[in-house]
Parts: structure tokens; C-alpha cells; sequence
């Protein structure tokens, strides 16, 4: 026994022992089990990335607290890795970046800080300069010196958001709760918003994902044009009706059960109704 100050007299291999413990936990904590559903919708994601056929949005769509945040940063990681060598090239090129769509404090949703989000998340260096509500700019010299106050132009923010994308050579632009596009009273700004992502896709010719919940169909149903443009993938729960289902949702619960920093296993199948009314 060995004793550290006035600390409590612990071990060395009660230490070590700890440290363990604690690492097992941080794994276990950030421990994804790729199951059935998660696999069939990414594939599904990165075949629609790879082969669009056109379209340039593609809709990913399931219920609250299905996965889809953690399959938007498996398919974040997965083409970083895949595109490690371009990226070595070439330090202005950037595959694949995302952002989370922030849900309006106003209860409208506001462009300005979508933009500047983006901006952030493909690393643009002047992303507080360019939006600032209000910049100065000085003309003449001297006596003549004169300081002008400009007003933040939607449309200049935009047209840099647009350059930065085609700059960073973008293979995909994922968003992250992105049924928050339609925090707007009318139905008319609604297809406006949704308008507004499209063009941005077409125009810097990146495809744009979209991760959200079920809100996103009504959302894209306001233009049958963007219906044509688009690509959807469901990302459904298990169905405690189909068997099948219920099979593959208790072997995520063995792959839980193996992976828990624990001295025996736990038995989580025999209360696989509980864990999935959770």
C-alpha cells in the first residue's frame, strides 16, 4: 500500500484498476451497434451520394431518437477517411461537412444564422466578418476621411456561402435536423425555404442532405418539382409486430450487454419490451 499526501491510501494496481474502469466506460459510452436498420438507410444514403441520378437533395426521414444523427456522423467519417488522399492535394478541398440546423428562437426561421453556421463549418476564415449586421468601410483620406456604416445583405451572404461550397469542392452537405427549415407560419414561405435549398444544390452542383423527422415529406410535398429532384430514404423503427424485427432489435441488445464496462454480463434481451418502449 502506498500512500499519495493526505490522499486516501490507495493501491497501484487499485489505480491502474480505476483507470480501466474509467475507459470502459467512455468506450461504452460512445459505442454504436451498426444494426439492420442503421446499415440498410446508410447504404442506401451513400448509394444515393454516389449515384444521384440527378436528383440534387436527398431526404433521410424517420421518427425522434431512430438514429439518424449517429448515421449522419458515420457517413461524415466514412468519406473523410475515404477522401484522405485528395485532401492531402489539395488543403482548400473538404468532401463532405455538416451543420445543425438551429431552431429559431424567434419562431421564424432565420437564414442569417444558417448561413453563418455554414460558413463555420467549412472553415471560412472571415465567418464573423461576413456576418456582422452592420460592417464599416472608410473612403478618402484625412479631412476627407469618411466612415460608412453598411447593412448586412442577405444576398451577398448567400452568394459567399454558395462560393465557399464550390471552393471546398463539396461531395455532399449534410443537415442535421433539418425539419426546423419549416419554423414559417405560411405554406407558401414554407416551398420559398425549400426553394432556397435546392437552388443552393444546383447551383454549386454538391448534393445536399437532409436528416430529419417526418415533418421533411410535407415539407418537400409543397413542389412537385422538388419531389422529382429528390431522393428519399426512410429510416424506420423496429416493428414489435414483425418477428423478424424483434429478433434483430435483441441482438442490439446482446451487442449492448458484451460492451457494458461491467464484471457480468447482463441479460437485456429477456426485457427487450422495455428497452423498446424507451
Amino acid at each position: 500500500m502506498r500512500s499519495f499526501g493526505n490522499a486516501k491510501s490507495i493501491s497501484i494496481p487499485c489505480r491502474i484498476a480505476q483507470c480501466i474502469q474509467c475507459g470502459k466506460i467512455s468506450l461504452f459510452t460512445n459505442y454504436t451497434v451498426v444494426h439492420k436498420r442503421l446499415k440498410v438507410a446508410y447504404d442506401e444514403f451513400i448509394d444515393a451520394v454516389n449515384n444521384p441520378g440527378g436528383a440534387s437533395l436527398i431526404l433521410l426521414f424517420g421518427p425522434t431518437g431512430v438514429g439518424k444523427t449517429t448515421l449522419l456522423n458515420q457517413v461524415f467519417r466514412v468519406l473523410i477517411e475515404q477522401n484522405q488522399a485528395e485532401m492531402m492535394l489539395d488543403s482548400a478541398h473538404i468532401p463532405v461537412a455538416r451543420v445543425e440546423v438551429r431552431s429559431p428562437d424567434s419562431g421564424s426561421f432565420d437564414w442569417k444564422d444558417y448561413y453563418k453556421n455554414v460558413l463555420i463549418a467549412l472553415a471560412d476564415p472571415f465567418a464573423d466578418y461576413k456576418t456582422k449586421a452592420v460592417t464599416s468601410r472608410v473612403y478618402g483620406s484625412g479631412s476627407e476621411q469618411i466612415t460608412t456604416k453598411l447593412k448586412l445583405s442577405l444576398a451577398d451572404l448567400r452568394a459567399d456561402v454558395e462560393h465557399i461550397i464550390k471552393q471546398r469542392q463539396l461531395i455532399v452537405f449534410l443537415i442535421d435536423e433539418a425539419q426546423r427549415f419549416t419554423k414559417i407560419a405560411s405554406g407558401r414561405r414554407q416551398k420559398d425555404q425549400m426553394d432556397a435549398i435546392q437552388s443552393m444544390a444546383s447551383f454549386t452542383s454538391t448534393r445536399h442532405g437532409l436528416f430529419g423527422t417526418y415533418e421533411l415529406l410535407q415539407f418537400r410535398n409543397l413542389s412537385g418539382q422538388l419531389s422529382r429532384r429528390s431522393i428519399d430514404i426512410h429510416f424506420p423503427r423496429y416493428q414489435i409486430e414483425k418477428n423478424e424485427d424483434i429478433t434483430d432489435f435483441k441482438r442490439v441488445l446482446k451487442s449492448f450487454s458484451l460492451a457494458m464496462p461491467l464484471s457480468s454480463t447482463p441479460d437485456l434481451e429477456k426485457d427487450w419490451e422495455y428497452f423498446y418502449e424507451l
